[in-house]
């Protein structure tokens, strides 16, 4: 599927699974498209659920145009930053549904996956965007029990 050669001519080609050098295990890593794909989709799907949390975060708390928050969240390197900082000042008119609390859970452990990935993941960005779905699902009960069940207040007491 792929060939590998230099420029000069004088270098046979390589194919994946011969054992030739360091060009070898990254052609193979291209070979299967699946865990690149799953990584995508996902990376896809929690900018998806970062724009709804986003937006009707806005909305509750009474943000006249919540799509252009959206947008500067999504689009903006810092946008997320800004929004966390900027909306700290606004007063909530509307209470958390369980969709956005639900939201919010699922935020909590992908963030989770990217602090705690690279600390148990080797440092190959394949690998880490293969584990990071994974982490995240490892990581979604421990979240759901610490935020949406509210046992942060529990386990400080506790402490």
């Amino acid at each position: 599927m792929f060939e590998w050669w230099r420029p000069n001519g004088k270098t046979p080609i390589v194919r994946p699974g011969e054992g030739r050098g360091v060009i070898d295990p990254l052609a193979t890593q291209f070979t299967t498209r699946a865990p690149l794909l799953a990584g995508f989709v996902f990376f896809v799907a929690t900018a998806g659920l970062l724009a709804y949390w986003t937006h009707r975060d806005a909305i509750a708390h009474g943000v006249e145009r919540p799509s252009l928050w959206v947008l500067a969240v999504l689009a903006v390197p810092f946008g997320i930053v800004l929004y966390l900082v900027v909306r700290r000042g606004w007063e909530r008119e509307r209470p958390r549904t369980d969709g956005v609390r639900a939201a919010e859970t699922a935020l909590l452990a992908i963030l989770g996956a990217l602090v705690v990935g690279p600390l148990v993941t080797p440092p190959d960005p394949f690998t880490q965007a293969v584990a990071w779905p994974a982490l995240a699902l490892a990581l979604l009960p421990i979240a759901y029990l610490l935020y949406y069940r509210n046992g942060w207040h529990r386990l400080a007491a506790t402490l």
